[in-house]
Order: structure tokens, then C-alpha cells, then sequence
């Protein structure tokens, strides 16, 4: 009875050791951001002091019976069938811009993305809301509110759809419908360099860059 007890208890202690929790939490933004590239059309970010990021999790693809729970819906009720906000707003962290940064592209997977980082290279302060729509089709649509400071009021909503297309590591966005606040706008065609990658829980990140920020928004 006692040899049996040590080798019970060993192995529990084995097991312990070994078990590594899968968290929901993404990871926290590490490297530089790319300075180099467009940063479309809801306008420019200016520094201020103050804030840290808000970590806005995520779940992983499958349900319980194995079913995929990430298929996004054909219209959101929102101009331009934008979805509302899944997360709240991501506060910007200040993030070193100058080593640049390789954006390595990949396969942008059918589903609903929120952001949950935002990073800066000029200083902290503000922070980036929005939720990203994708279909297998290569269409998509996207909400978005940017706060340019800590004490500024968030400016206005924008909402987006159109195409996408992939090209090694940039992406470059049609629109269709484009609508800031309550009126439409005309905007051009949008290229940025971007990852769409799986974290080490098989959750799906995209990453984008624009000029002097990076945003990574995590999917349902």
C-alpha cells in the first residue's frame, strides 16, 4: 500500500508540472510598429499621456459538438451592414517604430474580429474601437471609432464595406458603401500590410499596420 501511494503521488506531481492551460486571453503586443504604410480614411492620431491597452480575450472556433460558431452574418443592421462593436475600445500602448516591422500575410479566415490592441509609436493616449466582418467570399464589412487623446471625445463612427484581395503580405480593401457618422463619404481603395495568424490556443488573430500604429483584432 505505501509503494502504491508514492507512485500515486508522483505521478500527480508529474501531471501538475506538465499541464499547461489553454488561456482565452491574447497574448500581449510585443515588437515595433510599421511607420511606412497608408492609414486609410478615419483620420489622423495624436499623442497624449495616459492610458494603458484593454485586453479583450476571445473565444476559440469550435463549440462543444465540434461546430463552427465563427460564421459572420450577411448584414449587421448597420450602414453599410457594418455589425456593432463586440469589444470595447482598445487603449493605445506606446510601441517602438524604429526597426519597422514584417507583416508576413496569411490566410484571413471567414469570421467576426474585434480589435484588442492598439499600438502606437508616437505616445500613448486615445484608443481604437472596431469590429471586422469577413466572408468566404472575399467580402467584408467593418466599423470603426478612433479617439485621437486621452481627453479628446471619441470621433465619429465609420462604417465600411467592399472586397478584399491578399497579396503576400499586404491587403487591399474596395469599398463598396462607406458612410462616417450619418453622411456617405467617397474614400479610395485602401492597401495595408497585415498577418492573419492562430495563436497558440487555434484562435485567430489579424493584424494590420498603417502609419505609425498596428491594431490586432482577435476572432470569435
Amino acid at each position: 500500500m505505501r509503494v502504491l501511494l508514492l507512485v500515486t503521488l508522483a505521478a500527480a506531481s508529474i501531471g501538475a508540472a506538465t499541464f499547461v492551460a489553454c488561456s482565452s486571453d491574447p497574448p500581449a503586443a510585443t515588437g515595433p510598429v510599421d511607420a511606412g504604410n497608408s492609414g486609410g480614411d478615419d483620420g489622423s492620431i495624436t499623442p497624449k499621456d495616459g492610458a494603458t491597452s484593454e485586453d479583450g480575450g476571445g473565444s476559440n472556433d469550435a463549440g462543444a459538438d465540434g461546430s463552427c460558431v465563427h460564421a459572420p452574418p450577411a448584414d449587421g443592421g448597420n450602414p453599410c451592414g457594418a455589425l456593432d462593436f463586440g469589444k470595447p475600445a482598445a487603449l493605445f500602448l506606446m510601441t517602438d517604430a524604429s526597426a519597422g516591422e514584417t507583416y508576413k500575410g496569411g490566410p484571413l479566415e471567414p469570421g467576426i474580429y474585434d480589435a484588442v490592441f492598439a499600438d502606437r509609436a508616437s505616445g500613448l493616449g486615445g484608443s481604437w474601437r472596431e469590429t471586422f466582418v469577413v466572408d468566404a467570399s472575399g467580402k467584408f464589412t467593418r466599423i470603426r471609432q478612433i479617439q485621437t487623446t486621452a481627453d479628446a471625445a471619441p470621433g465619429p463612427i465609420s462604417y465600411r464595406a467592399g472586397t478584399f484581395a491578399l497579396d503576400a503580405g499586404s491587403i487591399t480593401f474596395t469599398y463598396t458603401c462607406a458612410v462616417t457618422a450619418d453622411a456617405a463619404v467617397t474614400v479610395s481603395d485602401d492597401t495595408l500590410p497585415y498577418d492573419g495568424i492562430k495563436d497558440s490556443c487555434g484562435t485567430t488573430d489579424y493584424r494590420y499596420g498603417a502609419t505609425g500604429i498596428r491594431v490586432t483584432l482577435k476572432r470569435r
